[in-house]
Order: C-alpha cells, then structure tokens, then sequence
C-alpha cells in the first residue's frame, strides 16, 4: 500500500486535519478491516461452493457422499466464520485497541508519520 493511500486511511479514520489517530479512530479501521475480509469470505464460500455443486464430480456422488461432502464443508465454514467473529470482538475491545496504539507509539500518540511507517 503506498504512502498516498495510507495518508488517505488515515484522514478517512482521523480526520482530514488530524495530526493523531485516537484508539476508537484504530478500533474503527481495525473492525472495517476484519468486516470487510469475512464478507470478501462468505463470497468466496458462497462461489467456491457453487463452483463445486456445479461439478461432474459433484453430480457423480451418490446420496450418502454428498451428505459427507456436504457436513463437512459445514465444518469448513463454521470453522472459518467463528474466527472472524473471534477477530471482530477482539477489535472491538477498547483495551485491545489500547494495547495494539502503544505498539505503534509508546508515548500514546499514533501520528500520522508512525501511520505511514508501520
């Protein structure tokens, strides 16, 4: 990502004046983040799946193979979602959020210049 686009972030997150991103400016980003990568998820499930439903392989399998196939892609699923939801309520945490702004800067103030270099 280049600096330009990170710069755009950060206004977009701080304020187009801002010399600092806030916690909940982080937490914020951070949620957007992780939402937008569970819903670019479920699309990928959901055409992976009818990609596979659409198969020679899949129309060859007989009741009880597809009952398998089919239970365990639920698995797959559940699996893949719940960590997204682990994902989300961690940034959603104030105090996680607390954590992960003094890694970026110690002093508490996560700059504009700190932004664009981590």
């Amino acid at each position: 990502v280049s600096d330009e686009n990170l710069s755009i972030i950060f206004e977009g997150y701080a304020g187009k004046n801002a010399t600092t991103m806030t916690e909940r400016n982080l937490q914020s980003l951070f949620r957007d983040i992780v939402s937008i990568q569970k819903e670019v998820g479920q699309n990928i499930y959901v055409e992976g799946l009818k990609v596979f439903h659409a198969s020679p392989g899949y129309r060859e399998m007989n009741f009880l193979q597809r009952g398998v196939v089919s239970a365990s892609i639920s698995t797959m699923k559940t699996t893949i979602f719940t960590a997204f939801s682990i994902a989300m309520s961690f940034y959603t945490n104030l105090d996680n959020m607390k954590v992960i702004h003094r890694r970026f800067s110690p002093d508490g103030l996560l700059t504009k210049e700190i932004f664009l270099k981590s």
